[in-house]
């Protein structure tokens, strides 16, 4: 009897050993890195950004490997930008087909691009063809601050994309698209609008402009395409055109309305959230250590680590969401160093990936007071950054008039 129970028991335990490992395998299946598009068709002229989707987080070293490549750069070349070199801006030269590769962590994606030959003005460009006035309605609503964009020194990028809900009886979203005023550049495009906070109409509609959600688009500027703007207000218009067959056409289309949009001095705000903290924090009798010692613990402590989740409600530099982690928490304590006038080394990259010591020190930033040296870290457990699902209140589009 004693045997029979011992069998049960180890057969007991070998079955629970299993299952959870089973579940882990499925929802890392769920996962899999892929390019959000795999074939797309642009009219020589146009730029369009992909997206390398759950992409792995990389070190700085592997960062540097990340290439994206064209196969005929006659046709179509192709821009790596992202914090990761994740993104690729594809910039369309003229008609013909290509491949553009992406090469990340050791495996390879590729999406196939069909480049259309643009229109010569006084062909398909004639007045006959262009509209006098815009068929649809629009309102636009912000769904978050923007700020002008700002490397720091040490080339931290702690900024955010822009997102807009585009209100509109519009039932084509290849027809409207948002430029600035008087410039054929289109914005607010971005491929990578994937949020779980919106209900999307649809899951089809991939670069088709803003996806579908009710009553309109949720559109979606990514940071390159606001590296332009300084701080302060500029001027943007929603366009409109007849022609959806081969994209937006700007010449073809009539401005269906203006509106503002005030650019946030990211680096003027970054400075002063740095420069209170040290206020708060820190004593005139401490020295540099116990500075950076105590900025570091009140860092750690208030901050939660980069969420797993991409949410509409955090969209903002990180010195508002409170949120990073192990790659940017040693860049942002050298920041504070600079502020207090003691030097610090970034340990992120001093080691390679995954060795031992990169292992123990990735995470922190080195200084040396005294004769001593000491390592800080501002980087939270990454169990804070963990977003359930059950508590994300959806955003409702309808209170929007």
């Amino acid at each position: 009897m004693k045997k029979l129970v011992s069998i049960f028991l180890v057969g007991l335990l070998m079955v629970n050993l299993l299952i959870p490992s089973m579940c882990v395998e499925a929802k890392a299946s769920k996962k899999t890195a892929r390019l959000n598009e795999k074939k797309i068709t642009m009219v020589a002229g146009r730029k369009k950004t992909i997206t390398l989707k759950n992409n792995k987080k990389l070190s700085k070293q592997k960062i540097r490997k990340v290439k994206w490549s064209s196969s005929n750069k006659k046709v179509a070349t192709v821009k790596a930008y992202g914090k990761y070199r994740q993104k690729g801006k594809i910039t369309a030269k003229k008609a013909g087909k290509a491949t553009i590769s992406l090469k990340y962590n050791g495996k390879v994606y590729k999406c196939k691009v069909v480049v259309k030959k643009k229109s010569a003005a006084g062909q398909n460009d004639k007045p006959a063809t262009q509209i006098k006035t815009a068929k649809y309605t629009y309102k636009v609503y912000q769904l978050n601050d923007i700020y002008s964009a700002y490397y720091s020194p040490h080339k931290c990028w702690f900024g955010n994309e822009g997102v807009f809900y585009i209100k509109t009886d519009n039932p084509d979203p290849s027809t409207f698209a948002i430029c600035e005023k008087n410039k054929d550049k289109v914005i607010f495009n971005s491929s990578f609008n994937d949020f779980v906070d919106v209900d999307y109409v649809a899951e089809d509609d991939w670069g088709a402009g803003g996806r579908r959600v009710s009553g309109g688009y949720l559109h979606l500027a990514d940071s390159s395409d606001l590296l332009d703007y300084s701080a302060g207000n500029h001027t943007f218009e929603i366009r409109e055109s007849e022609h959806s067959d081969i994209g937006f056409k700007y010449r073809q289309s009539v401005t269906a309305m203006e509106f503002k949009i005030y650019f946030r001095d990211q680096e003027e705000e970054f400075k002063g959230w740095m420069d209170d903290i040290i206020k708060t924090q820190t004593t005139n009798n401490m020295n540099v250590h116990e500075k950076m010692d105590t900025i570091s613990t009140h860092l750690r402590f208030s901050s939660r680590y980069w969420p797993n989740k991409h949410l509409v409600s955090l969209e903002k530099p990180i010195f508002k969401t409170l949120r990073w982690e192990s790659s940017i928490a040693p860049a942002l304590l050298v920041e504070f160093g600079d502020r207090i006038g003691y030097p610090l080394t970034d340990m992120y990259s001093v080691y390679n990936r995954d060795t031992e010591d990169w292992v123990r020190y990735h995470a922190y930033a080195k200084g040396e007071y005294q004769g001593e040296t000491y390592y800080y870290t501002c980087c939270p457990l990454s169990e804070t950054g963990y977003i359930d699902m059950d508590f994300v209140e959806k955003i409702d589009f309808s209170k929007y008039n």
